[in-house]
């Protein structure tokens, strides 16, 4: 239910609900909470709209980081089923020492946790952080 003032803003508001509604559950079902009870290296720092924000200590190795990345990764884009069609909601990543200076890893075509981990020898490689 909707209440508010009649026109085009309360039409965009409900029409996006559902969408974003969806994103949010599954952001936190398929990634707060499977990464609070699966993933220890993650510390959960927020989770705002759309996207999560955690970090992992530099004392684990980068493939100790990208193993977790992988499987937050693979539990974030299981299907979802809608009026009888199946669809992925592709995730983003990005990694970095400060929020302000974020390095975004590439992930389409990225197979298992090696290929998230070459990328971020070359992200820790350019922020000069012994790996």
């Amino acid at each position: 239910m909707f209440l508010d003032r009649w026109g085009d803003e309360l039409f965009k508001e409900a029409y996006a609900y559902i969408p974003q509604a969806t994103v949010v559950r599954k952001l936190n079902r398929d990634g707060l909470i499977f990464a609070y009870n699966n993933l220890q290296l993650i510390e959960l720092l927020n989770q705002v709209h759309d996207s999560i924000v955690f970090q992992i200590s530099l004392g684990y190795t980068v493939l100790e980081h990208a193993k977790c990345l992988w499987a937050l990764k693979q539990s974030l884009e299981q299907p979802i089923e809608f009026k009888g069609q199946e669809f992925v909601i592709p995730i983003d990543l990005s990694a970095g020492l400060v929020w302000g200076d974020l390095k975004k890893i590439k992930l389409k075509g990225v197979m298992g946790p090696e290929g998230i981990a070459l990328q971020l020898r070359d992200v820790f490689r350019e922020l000069n952080v012994a790996t």
